[in-house]
């Protein structure tokens, strides 16, 4: 939301930040009133929990979550978000197709090479004079430059 400089697309971001911390408030009460178990089965880790609300169909989490994971780097103007947002897309048909009772464990492993793109992302924004990341947005026009202090003539 920060990085973006598109007025419209940062105010789609907005609504979307709203809908991870709705579906991350929702997923804390999981995990903080509600029992929490994990199963080795071979290779991977099976993660249930007893948190089943009767009036809510238990696609709507998941939906939720991978609106709020996954839309907002598609939308970004940001090349390498939205590259990323693909990934992160196919990395988590992948982990629901093919490893659907593990997959949480396997969306962490995912997650792992996720973490290493957006390292990737963020040294791409890193100004290589200043060793500062430059964030433009779309009330700040200017890029405010921190320059090295000027070295004495006697060094």
């Amino acid at each position: 939301m920060l990085l973006e400089k598109d007025k419209k697309r940062s105010k789609a971001l907005s609504v979307l930040f709203g809908t991870g911390v709705f579906i991350s408030a929702f997923l804390l009460l999981d995990i903080v009133f509600y029992k929490q178990h994990s199963n080795a089965n071979g290779q991977h880790i099976q993660y249930t929990s007893d948190f089943h609300p009767p009036y809510i169909p238990d696609i709507v989490f998941p939906v939720l979550y991978i609106i709020s994971v996954i839309l907002p780097l598609l939308i970004s103007s940001i090349k390498r978000m939205r590259i990323l947002g693909v990934m992160v897309l196919l990395f988590c048909i992948i982990s629901r197709v093919f490893y659907e009772n593990y997959e949480i464990s396997i969306w962490c492993f995912f997650a792992a090479i996720m973490s290493a793109m957006v390292c990737g992302i963020i040294y791409d924004l890193v100004d290589s004079e200043t060793k500062k990341i430059v964030v433009v947005t779309s009330e700040v026009k200017e890029i405010i430059e921190e320059k090295p202090p000027e070295q004495s003539a006697t060094n």
